[in-house]
């Protein structure tokens, strides 16, 4: 890309975080439609801890990023912002949780963890889909959630359940957040409701909330064209933290 002066300007990065038991199919569509404008990463969420997820983001870019998580990633994204303000560009947040874990969740990933330590990750597995799928939705988003998380594995799901057991509130943070930030939920998501999405809108004060009717948890799929059109607004805003670098051509 070229300016009128001459000079080529270097596209955006785009980071895109996957949520957990999820792999990178899960931003399929807007992978490929960023990528149009941007050179974007998918990455998986395996780290044991947010610290570490933290770190792995920001070591994989060399500079300023648009970072964009769904659920686990949109909790992993968060904690970049916060930890990293002159690092992201842009932020945005589908179907995140700025909550610390609940009792009653700490209670369910044990079960689960045991379930998995004695050969019975298919089991949790079918719990896990079960639990993204808001009622009537397509089947076929199930065979996709399975097929996901039959591809991130026990192993993997192990250490995003030890990076979940520990996290923390976030959201007395929020308000230190200044990046553009796009916020997205479903209506009927059962595992992160609207009332989570409102949460961290009231906290960022350049927060877009955007709660999508009938939809629920996968919303990348359920919605993935209303996804795509907002993020791709979302690199089109101002940010204080240049998202691109210009550089002068040397050849003529």
């Amino acid at each position: 890309m070229t300016t009128d002066s001459g000079a080529t300007v270097a596209r955006p990065t785009v980071v895109l975080l996957v949520g957990q038991l999820c792999d990178e199919s899960v931003f399929a569509d807007q992978a490929a439609a960023l990528g149009n404008i941007a050179d974007v990463d998918v990455q998986r969420v395996t780290s044991e801890s947010v610290e570490h997820a933290v770190k792995h983001v920001l070591d994989s870019q060399t500079g300023p990023m648009a970072l964009v998580g769904f659920s686990l990633g949109g909790i992993v994204a968060l904690s970049c912002a916060l930890r990293a303000p002159d690092r992201i560009s842009h932020l945005g947040l589908i179907c995140a949780n700025p909550h610390a874990p609940r009792p009653e969740q700490l209670t369910l990933w044990r079960r689960w963890r045991d379930l998995v330590t004695r050969e019975r990750f298919g089991a949790v597995v079918d719990e896990v889909v079960q639990a993204m799928l808001r009622p009537g939705v397509d089947d076929r988003f199930r065979l996709l959630a399975r097929a996901m998380a039959e591809v991130a594995g026990p192993e993997e799901f192990l250490n995003q359940l030890t990076l979940q057991e520990t996290r923390t509130s976030l959201v007395d943070d929020l308000g230190t957040i200044t990046a553009p930030t796009l916020i997205m939920g479903g209506a009927n998501d059962p595992l992160c409701p609207p009332e989570y999405q409102r949460v961290i809108a009231a906290g960022i004060k350049a927060a877009d909330l955007h709660i999508q009717p009938g939809a629920g948890h996968l919303l990348p799929w359920e919605r993935g064209a209303e996804v795509t059109a907002n993020l791709v607004r979302l690199l089109e805003t101002p940010s204080a933290v240049p998202h691109s670098a210009i550089r002068r051509d040397t050849e003529t």
